[in-house]
């Protein structure tokens, strides 16, 4: 993956770079001084200082992060599930980290749930613009009904 993505960021060096994603500690997040920390923003640093490029990195709500992939050149986003759905749509330099998704509640909420259909009575809330926003639907969910649809995961709390 390292030797992609420098062969990568050295074909666009002509042009700055600019990385996107979501605010998502402790992968990343803006700290108190408004810069762009966590694990992957440290990851990103290190393959673009090798490649010599100017970049920056910018934190949005994910939809947006999205929307701005689909639209500028020389965006990248570094913190994207790979689905059927975008796997032809966008060009994947490798894998950051692997990450399951779970259906949780509150301890004390007695759910006793061992499937999503058990659910459909409870309201379910997902990042708007995330995967898991269309498998909800597709499963039958509707926002405003069963579905509640946040901008950031801070919003899920």
């Amino acid at each position: 993956m390292l030797l992609r993505c420098l062969y990568y960021f050295r074909f666009l060096k002509a042009e700055q770079l600019t990385f996107v994603s979501e605010d998502l500690p402790p992968y990343h997040y803006i700290d108190e001084n408004g810069q762009a920390k966590g694990a992957l923003v440290d990851l990103v640093n290190a393959l673009v200082k090798h490649a010599n490029v100017d970049y920056t990195i910018e934190l949005y709500p994910f939809a947006r992060a999205l929307k701005l992939l689909n639209a500028k050149p020389n965006f990248l986003m570094f913190s994207l599930l790979k689905s059927p759905s975008r796997e032809q749509q966008f060009v994947w330099l490798g894998e950051l980290i692997h990450n399951k998704a779970y259906l949780v509640a509150l301890k004390n909420s007695n759910n006793e749930l061992t499937n999503l259909a058990q659910a459909e009575a409870s309201k379910v809330g997902t990042i708007r613009g995330y995967f898991s926003e269309r498998y909800l639907k597709n499963a039958g969910y509707e926002e405003g009904e069963n579905l509640s649809l946040s901008c950031t995961s801070s919003d899920l709390i």
